[in-house]
Parts: C-alpha cells; structure tokens; sequence
C-alpha cells in the first residue's frame, strides 16, 4: 500500500489517496486528482525522490506546466 498525500502550505488543503502500489502511473492518477480538487492552480510541487515520481509523472507535470521540486536524500525540511 501506499499513500500519496499532497499539502498546500498556505491554505492547509490535504488532498490524500491509497493505492495498491507506488507507480509512476499511480502518482499521475493522483496529480489528476489534486489538480481537480485544488481550488487553483498549482505551479509548483515538491516530490521525495521516489521512482513513482519520474517517467509519466514527470511526462504530466510537463503537460500541465507544474514544475517539479525533488527533495534530497534524508532532507525532508
């Protein structure tokens, strides 16, 4: 199982899901949804460096002109 949990900071709106696994596949079927229930636009998202984060999510977030943030290895701040 995982969990994929988006967070804005400013406005405190979660958007969370669980998928059976962590694919790139999965992690684009959750940006679809994030960019569905955020009230605006996103610009910008920072992701750990997992694998699900790269190949078709990485294919989407260039489609919908979010600019991926990959944190460092053990820096989650």
């Amino acid at each position: 199982m995982k969990e994929f949990r988006a967070w804005d900071p400013i406005t405190k709106i979660v958007v969370a899901d669980v998928t059976s696994s962590a694919t790139s596949s999965a992690a684009t079927k959750f940006l679809a949804k994030v960019i569905k229930e955020l009230p605006f636009a996103i610009k910008s998202i920072q992701v750990d460096g997992g694998s699900e984060f790269m190949k078709d999510f990485e294919t989407e977030c260039a489609n919908q002109k979010i600019e991926p943030f990959v944190l460092s290895p053990s820096r989650p701040q």
